[in-house]
């Protein structure tokens, strides 16, 4: 990519609850340390409370708002314990307000696999922990019409994704695991996964910052054991920048991020 278009590039995510500030924080610290070239742009509802807005932004992370996008009412029901996806409809204004050029890693789409009719239904299904996108007013337009006037809206339940998935059939590339790594493949997987090669993990399900790991901790299930370490190393990174009397130190921040971290 060009010097310009590597300028207008960045990364982005929605936050909607202040309970996800260490997830934005750590996320946000891991980008730092390995030099990356990109802004990470927060997209925000009214929701999110002056104090995390603040909190964020104090940190140097810019905020764009947007307001939340979701179907009629009644026309999609989400389980009681599905609830946490509602807010996932809003990720569809990304395209719509983001004013950035798409993240392209050079080697991701060098050989993408190809999906046809005949392949197994997954290879049909895309995960949108991650995905590389051209902000388009017009593409948002789609999908914000999916969203109130598709049939299917009742039957998706994944919200955004499953829509993508419908909207762009046979049009979507997927990237190689390493870029999207949901951490259930390290275990259900482990001839393909190699710890050394995935760039982004993705930490469906309970996340980290939920329990303590090791001693005294409740922790996470074996099977999540070493991912889960691999955040709270980058947390005690975090940890170590901000509770601090020294010139990187600041407590106000750290002590908004960590309330929302589980301390058992």
């Amino acid at each position: 990519m060009s010097s310009a278009t590597q300028k207008k590039s960045a990364w982005v995510v929605l936050i909607t609850n202040p309970s996800y500030l260490p997830g934005l924080f750590v996320l946000h610290h891991s980008l730092r340390s390995v030099g990356t070239r990109y802004p990470l742009v927060v997209i925000a509802t009214p929701q999110l409370s002056a104090a995390a807005r603040a909190t964020i932004t104090r940190r140097g992370i810019p905020i764009r708002d947007v307001q939340p996008l979701r179907p009629r009412p009644g026309a999609h029901q989400l389980a009681e314990h599905d609830k946490r996806f509602e807010d996932t409809w809003t990720k569809l204004r990304i395209p719509e307000n983001c004013a950035f050029t798409p993240l392209v890693a050079p080697d991701c789409l060098s050989n993408p696999p190809r999906i046809t009719r005949n392949s197994p239904r997954p290879y049909n299904l895309l995960n949108s922990g991650l995905v590389v996108l051209t902000p388009s007013i017009k593409a948002y337009n789609v999908l914000e019409d999916w969203v109130h006037n598709s049939p299917l809206i009742p039957t998706f339940g994944f919200p955004d994704q499953d829509l993508l998935s419908a909207v762009y059939a046979g049009r979507w590339k997927p990237l190689p695991y390493i870029y999207n790594a949901l951490k259930p493949l390290r275990t259900t997987h482990p001839k393909m996964w190699r710890d050394e090669d995935v760039k982004v993990v993705h930490y469906i399900m309970d996340k980290p910052w939920q329990a303590r790991i090791g001693p005294g901790g409740k922790g996470e299930k074996s099977d999540f054991l070493a991912t889960h370490a691999w955040w709270w190393d980058q947390y005690a990174l975090l940890e170590k920048e901000l509770n601090s009397d020294g010139p990187s130190g600041d407590l106000k921040t750290w002590a908004a991020v960590d309330r929302y971290v589980s301390k058992d």
